[in-house]
């Protein structure tokens, strides 16, 4: 139970975490990567495989528009003030100007 006496459920939780992501506000990256590291956990507690992918569409991600010739940079959102969530995984964080330079 929580502090207002509501009890826990799962389900809920991933729900609103899902909702959390397609939601965000672009306003900060690393606030998006934060969400996407509690589902694998929020997924496990309703006694699924830890697999986010099977909740969250990565590819239709919110982003602010991703400048044209980083295709093959595995950008997948970026916040405006251009941090970027990148990654295999989507777990790293990285400023467009660092991507650019490389």
């Amino acid at each position: 139970m929580s502090e207002s006496g509501e009890v826990y459920d799962p389900e809920n939780h991933l729900d609103s975490l899902v909702l959390r992501v397609n939601t965000w506000n672009k306003e900060d990256v690393r606030e998006l990567l934060s969400i996407l590291d509690q589902v694998p956990e929020a997924l496990r507690a309703t006694g699924r495989p830890p697999r986010a992918s099977d909740v969250i569409d990565y590819s239709s991600l919110p982003t602010e528009p991703i400048p044209q010739g980083r295709e093959l940079y595995p950008i997948w959102a970026m916040d405006k003030k251009g941090r970027c969530l990148v990654g295999q995984a989507a777990d790293k964080v990285e400023e467009l100007s660092y991507i650019i330079a490389k």
